[in-house]
């Protein structure tokens, strides 16, 4: 066997193996949230790229156990979360894996940018994940534009953006203000779980009208 043919071969022999072990992840993780482990899934390691079978699904799989952990009291996991949601999402195409729609891990994905941002110590620490917030919020509205998950993700990306604005351009923060409550009323009318959601960022608008300069 000549040089360039045994280098074949064992690139061939290196894909199979990576490929069987990604599958035998999948797998294992699977049945790992079926059991609702989820802090053995968040320790995992997960080393998969693009375009290897499956990768997408352990990704989204590992993020949504960040998650879950992250909600129940560790929010040390939400930037995990971000991570592995982020990574499988982007690596899915269309709206929906073997594992069903994109939708809960999208808007879990959204949820964990929020909860992160608002643990942040500073506004410089803040202001990226409120970035990646509002452009998530805006893949997710064209993924699921019926759902009213976007809407709000959006308008807490933006009214954050137009506090952050509002002692050095008043004007401009309360054209967004005015925006997000025209945003908001073209949600869709059942709210479902995010009904609370609506309710307070409705709110909070009202309220951060009332503390602009000049904004009525």
């Amino acid at each position: 066997m000549n040089s360039t043919l045994r280098a074949s071969v064992i690139l061939v022999i290196l894909a199979l193996a990576v490929g069987c072990s990604s599958t035998r992840q999948l797998s294992s993780l699977k049945e790992q949230a079926a059991a609702g482990n989820y802090a053995g899934i968040a320790a995992e390691e997960v080393t998969c790229t693009q375009g290897e079978r499956g990768c997408n699904q352990i990704r989204l799989i590992k993020g949504d156990a960040c998650f879950q952990v992250a909600a129940r009291g560790d929010p040390g996991r939400w930037d995990c979360a971000i991570e592995q949601l982020g990574l499988g999402i982007d690596m899915t195409e269309g709206t929906a894996t073997e594992m069903g729609s994109l939708q809960p891990f999208y808007e879990n994905l959204l949820e964990a940018l929020r909860q992160r941002r608002d643990l942040s110590r500073s506004r410089a620490e803040a202001a990226p994940l409120t970035t990646q917030l509002e452009r998530r919020a805006q893949g997710f509205q064209g993924a699921f534009p019926a759902a009213p998950a976007g809407y709000y993700y959006l308008a807490s990306a933006q009214l954050t953006q137009a506090l952050d604005a509002a002692d050095a351009s008043p004007d401009a923060a309360c054209r967004t203000l005015n925006d997000l409550q025209s945003l908001l009323a073209r949600a869709p009318a059942e709210r479902g779980r995010y009904t609370a959601n609506f309710q307070r960022i409705e709110a909070d608008i009202r309220g951060a009208k009332s503390t602009v300069r000049g904004c009525v």
